[in-house]
């Protein structure tokens, strides 16, 4: 311990008080403050992605063949709120047959500007989540732009949506 205190006052630096009186703690406390610069609040959440589906929307369906898990996709559009959902489906022998659902709801902000918000989930066989994503894009702000999992609630939500536009896609769009 007798080299670490010179070779410290050598180097220029001053070795940290002990925090055994008021003023060395005050002195100690003022030396470790940090940037207390505030964040962008996320605005993840603040589209209706996982809105429920609106009468007034059109659907499509595309078929898969080949080596890959998904064998269809179907697609609903809507306008209230705008937004895309896609839905690909397995065969029937995989159990659950909702491979993933990947939701997109735009809206504009300025003339020539939206933000967007995207959902994406992956399921299992068995229905339960097995990863999921939301992210947040801003043409107008590009420093909002966030990525994160997903949010309480978001897993049941998806999984709901999903079966909705199975239902009412899977069909029409055969």
């Amino acid at each position: 311990m007798v080299f670490v205190v010179p070779f410290l006052a050598a180097c220029g630096e001053k070795p940290a008080p002990a925090a055994d009186t008021p003023a060395a703690a005050a002195e100690q406390s003022q030396d470790t403050t940090t940037d207390t610069t505030p964040l962008q609040a996320s605005k993840i959440g603040t589209l209706p992605v996982l809105d429920r589906l609106s009468p007034d929307h059109r659907c499509s369906s595309q078929s898969f063949e080949g080596l890959t898990t998904i064998v269809r996709e179907l697609t609903y559009a809507g306008d209230v709120p705008p937004r895309t959902i896609q839905v690909s489906l397995a065969a029937p022998e995989r159990g659950f047959q909702i491979v993933n659902i990947d939701i997109t709801s735009r809206r504009e902000t300025s003339p020539g500007q939206e933000e967007r918000e995207r959902v994406f989930v992956v399921f299992t066989p068995t229905g339960e989540v097995q990863s999921g994503t939301r992210e947040y894009t801003s043409a107008s702000d590009p420093g909002a732009n966030t990525r994160a999992g997903l949010q309480p609630g978001d897993d049941a939500s998806a999984k709901q949506l999903a079966q909705d536009v199975v239902d009412q896609c899977g069909a029409s769009a055969r």
